[in-house]
């Protein structure tokens, strides 16, 4: 991923005790969104809709997932959320697989789209994992992965 993502880490992820999480990047446009811009009817000022509100931004995350546990970790992407200062943001839907297997032992990397209303420099985001990690059918608990805007 590009250096100038919008997000930086902000807290290094302590992860359980069977799995480690690291922050691996972010990108501030998604492929399908800026596609999607270029298909749509155009919309004026680029930066605010109709409503004078200011438009959503983008963003993919990347997450390295490490099973450090005995047993398969099963994630399922669609579970993460991003957590901001006024606002929780469920994923947002791309053609990746939402749900797979992390063997023991074994590392992934795990990119997750969201949008979310625009955030001022410095300011925290969690992406939040309830629910979303399991192994051997029991949720396994992790700390959110806190971020800085840029």
């Amino acid at each position: 991923m590009g250096c100038a993502g919008p997000f930086l880490e902000a807290k290094p992820s302590s992860g359980g005790s069977s799995v480690a999480l690291a922050f691996c990047g972010s990108k501030g446009h998604r492929p399908g969104g800026v596609v999607g811009a270029m298909d749509g009817p155009p919309v004026g000022e680029t930066s605010r809709t109709t409503n004078g509100l200011a438009a959503p931004h983008d963003t993919t995350i990347c997450v390295q997932v490490t099973n450090r546990g005995t047993q398969p970790l099963r994630v399922d992407r669609s579970r993460f959320h991003l957590k901001c200062p006024r606002e929780v943001q469920p994923w947002t839907p791309d053609r990746d697989e939402d749900r797979f297997m992390i063997p023991p032992g074994a590392t992934r990397k795990v990119e997750v789209g969201f949008s979310y209303s625009p955030l001022a420099p410095g300011e925290q985001v969690s992406v939040v994992f309830d629910d979303a990690l399991s192994a051997d059918a029991q949720p396994v608990h992790v700390p959110p992965l806190v971020l800085r805007h840029r």
